[in-house]
C-alpha cells in the first residue's frame, strides 16, 4: 500500500513540476501534495516504524538509513 502511495506521491511531484510553480493551479496542487505527504508519513510513522523497531537491530536501522540516502542520492544524478 504505503508503495502505491509513494508512487503516486512521485507523479503528482512530476505533474507539478511540469505546470511550474507559475501555473494557477500550481498553488492550490502544491497544498494538496503537501497534505497528502504529511497523511502519508503519519502512517508510516505509526504503522510501519513501530514494527521496524521491535525486530530491527538499531544499527541496522541506522544502515538502511545510509542505503536509502545513498539509493536517494544515485536516482537524482
Amino acid at each position: 500500500m504505503r508503495m502505491t502511495e509513494e508512487t503516486a506521491l512521485l507523479l503528482s511531484l512530476d505533474t507539478l513540476d511540469d505546470l511550474g510553480a507559475d501555473d494557477p493551479g500550481f498553488d492550490r496542487g502544491f497544498a494538496a501534495l503537501h497534505r497528502v505527504i504529511l497523511d502519508h508519513l503519519t502512517r508510516e510513522e505509526l504503522d510501519e516504524f513501530p514494527i521496524l523497531r521491535c525486530y530491527v537491530p538499531v544499527q541496522r536501522l541506522y544502515g538502511m538509513t545510509g542505503e536509502l540516502n545513498d539509493v536517494q542520492a544515485m536516482a537524482a544524478a
